[in-house]
């Protein structure tokens, strides 16, 4: 599950709040160019330049994220390799499992949302 949350939720907030600072980077350059504020709006353009690829870095992870849990549960997916990879990897990550289980309740019961979250 932590996968799926990492990359459905926090690589795609990354490409839109990336994307959504070249559209304002944009935008401000043809509002001082309207107003005939050549610096304001080179200096906008430069940003949006330097922040570029940044920008495509995010959205690109995201697609490179999509591709990959496409092809996970594609045509060669096997539901007993999942299983066992799960199971091992279960066993192997036990100890880390159970302390972030006693630390998540013990947080419940305080009332530290925070920590269990």
């Amino acid at each position: 599950m932590q996968i799926l949350y990492d990359m459905a939720l926090l690589d795609s907030f990354d490409c839109v709040n990336s994307g959504l600072a070249l559209n304002e980077h944009l935008v401000d350059s043809f509002k001082a160019l309207e107003t005939m504020d050549i610096s304001t709006a080179f200096l906008n353009l430069g940003l949006l330049v330097h922040k570029s690829p940044v920008a495509y870095q995010y959205c690109w992870r995201v697609f490179e994220d999509a591709r990959t849990l496409i092809d996970s549960f594609g045509k060669d997916f096997k539901l007993t390799s999942l299983l066992m990879n799960t199971a091992f990897n279960t066993v192997i990550n036990f100890a880390e499992i159970y302390a972030q289980w006693v630390k998540g309740i013990d947080a419940l019961h305080v009332g530290n949302f925070t920590t269990f979250g």
